[in-house]
């Protein structure tokens, strides 16, 4: 089975996205588990500049 990881915002009228495909599900939690996977915890400068675009989201998995 293969997983996709989708970005999901606070804000309702944000859609969420699809932002990797055909991942194990080894590979999806590592994803998920990471700092950068939350506008919370996420340190690099894309990060900020997406929540400051889109506000609040994170990232979580689902099977494809």
């Amino acid at each position: 089975m293969r997983y996709k990881i989708v970005r999901y915002f606070r804000d309702l009228c944000q859609p969420n996205e699809v932002i990797l495909e055909g991942l194990t599900r080894e590979q999806a939690e590592e994803h998920c588990q990471s700092d950068e996977s939350s506008s919370f915890t996420a340190t690099s400068t894309l990060a900020h500049e997406l929540t400051a675009r889109k506000g609040e989201w994170f990232d979580g998995f689902t099977a494809e």
